[in-house]
């Protein structure tokens, strides 16, 4: 139950282990440090490779992140599905070293498609956002070209 002792012990306790695995197992492939054409070159140069504890600072949003995954995607399949889920995620991206948003591309559509239905109004901002990254993605490519020194 949200908000009882044994729940709030649990999440404390799902806390420290996600803060712990993110300090000891979060690795800088060598790609991420020298391919500055991907967001992940940036995020990481610029915040987490660079402000000691901010990766382990996160543990609590990305547990949120994947609680709020887990309930959504329950309310319309059942608990095994859901496992199963985020155990072909998991095995999908612990391998991958390097991550990068498209990796995640599959598993959104797939939680979208499997997810309760949506209404027009959430779809059509799902929409604008994606286009917006894209826009601005492309604006970058176009205007900021990378040039090799």
């Amino acid at each position: 139950r949200l908000g009882s002792p044994k729940a709030v012990v649990v999440t404390l306790a799902a806390t420290a282990a996600v803060a712990y695995l993110l300090h000891r197992f979060s690795l800088a492939h060598p790609f991420l440090l020298a391919d500055n054409r991907h967001y992940t070159f940036y995020i990481w140069n610029r915040f987490l490779g660079r402000i000691p504890g901010l990766k382990e600072a996160l543990a609590p949003v990305y547990l949120y992140c994947a609680w709020l995954l887990y309930d959504r995607l329950a309310t319309a399949q059942s608990p095994l599905w859901c496992l199963i889920f985020l155990v072909a995620i998991a095995l999908t991206l612990v391998p991958a070293h390097l991550l990068e948003p498209r990796y995640f591309t599959t598993a959104v559509l797939i939680a979208h498609a499997n997810g309760p239905e949506q209404s027009n109004t959430a779809l059509f901002v799902v929409g604008i956002t994606s286009l917006l990254v894209n826009v601005i993605t492309l604006y970058i490519f176009v205007f900021k070209p990378f040039e090799w020194p």
